[in-house]
């Protein structure tokens, strides 16, 4: 298509159908045509940023943090709660912040249990819960007054667990310090011991904070072993104390 004319600006020149179009034609059968087209325009690009540098976090293998999340099935949110000593995932029920099933009316809507699993500190490879934070600190405002006994984290599963599978089904060199176990020389998908094993990391401060869900992996064999060549990053929003039951998003 015909380029805009100089000062006529983008739109004007979209009315008069002189801007970059992709145009994809179909051809049936019958001799039939059908084309679609789409305009092509300057976009820009917009990257969550989510600091971690006064973060608490914990640090894992793939597999770990499958075995918490995995048995949670009918709840779209979990609940996390970090304490000094363990992490707790819990079903979350967005309507009275009750065990999944049972409303505030006492009915039920559909199953009446709830699901946990803990993970303690020893069983994971890193464990920092921050439990010195200073309330007065301006960078504290938001925080809830028991900030440094216990954090509880609300958010959207579906794309946690994607991550998840994603940390799972990437296998790597049997030298990378992500993995605790050797190939034994197969590459095969189903026995490959090396898969589940890569680290992951979550990064929170407090409800209504972003939590960060970051997993590292490694793919070239023999260059800088105990540096990840790769990272996938999930950013999530967390629903605030002050309101519970209220809707979970993503960033």
């Amino acid at each position: 298509e015909e380029e805009e004319e100089e000062g006529e600006g983008e739109e004007g020149a979209r009315r008069k159908g002189r801007v970059m179009q992709l145009v994809f034609e179909f051809n049936s059968l019958n001799g039939v045509k059908v084309f679609h087209k789409a305009m092509v325009a300057p976009s820009e690009r917009t990257t969550v940023v989510a600091p971690i540098d006064n973060s608490s976090f914990i640090r894992c293998r793939v597999m770990d943090l499958n075995g918490l999340v995995e048995h949670i099935k009918k709840s779209q949110e979990v609940a996390m709660t970090f304490t000094e000593d363990a992490v707790k995932v819990a079903s979350y029920n967005q309507e009275a912040n009750m065990p999944m099933g049972i409303a505030e009316t006492g009915k039920s809507h559909g199953g009446g249990m709830k699901t946990e699993a803990t993970m303690e500190k020893e069983e994971m490879d890193e464990y920092v819960f921050r439990s010195d934070r200073e309330l007065s600190d301006p960078a504290n405002k938001d925080a809830p007054d028991n900030v440094n006994e216990e954090v509880r984290l609300v958010f959207s599963l579906k794309e946690v667990k994607a991550l998840i599978d994603f940390g799972k089904g990437v296998a790597g060199p049997s030298n990378w310090q992500g993995y605790s176990s050797q190939r034994n020389g197969t590459n095969s998908w189903e026995e490959d011991p090396t898969r589940g094993e890569n680290p992951i990391s979550v990064f929170y401060e407090w409800g209504g904070k972003p939590v960060t869900f970051r997993v590292e992996g490694k793919i070239k064999e023999g260059v800088d072993e105990e540096e990840p060549d790769w990272d996938a990053e999930l950013i999530s929003a967390t629903l605030p104390d002050e309101v519970p039951g209220a809707g979970v998003s993503d960033v």
